[in-house]
């Protein structure tokens, strides 16, 4: 697999388990540790938990080479080689900033296109036409009725 399909592949998983923020930078011609860096944020210690394993259970082509972040820790780092994945913790993320760190790398495109919808397969039902807008009867657009008068006794 190639970087740039891990990275994206990194991405997708994250954003499969609700990650925010989800950003994929081309390094190469900035950086000499990695071609590409994934960027992401959780709300909570599970759900870094939860994306860093669907990040290494989707990537399968290959086993982190080195992880970093314990449970607890506000940052996890997964290193591919050629692909770094950073889980921040949605507290720790702007402290470091990576996004400003490297504004001059290229924003990679990592959601996978839309179907089309004639792409899509069609159920044979019935065609059923539209009733033509009923017109406002006078009823209702006069004014509400009054209230019957009093009865003196």
């Amino acid at each position: 697999m190639e970087p740039v399909e891990r990275a994206r592949k990194a991405a997708q998983a994250a954003d499969a388990k609700q990650a925010r923020d989800v950003e994929v930078l081309d390094l190469r011609a900035i950086a000499t540790y990695a071609e590409f860096i994934v960027i992401c944020t959780a709300d909570s210690q599970a759900q870094m938990e939860a994306v860093s394993d669907e990040v290494e259970e989707e990537v399968t082509d290959l086993r982190p080479f080195h992880r970093e972040g314990a449970s607890g820790n506000p940052w996890r780092l997964l290193d591919y080689g050629s692909v770094v994945v950073h889980i921040f913790h949605r507290e720790t993320r702007p402290y470091y900033a990576l996004e400003r760190l490297y504004a001059d790398a290229p924003i990679v495109s990592w959601r996978a296109p839309a179907r089309r919808a004639s792409a899509l397969p069609r159920k044979k039902t019935a065609v059923r036409t539209a009733a033509p807008p009923r017109k406002k009867s006078a009823a209702r657009t006069a004014a509400p009725p009054r209230a019957p008068a009093r009865r003196k006794k």
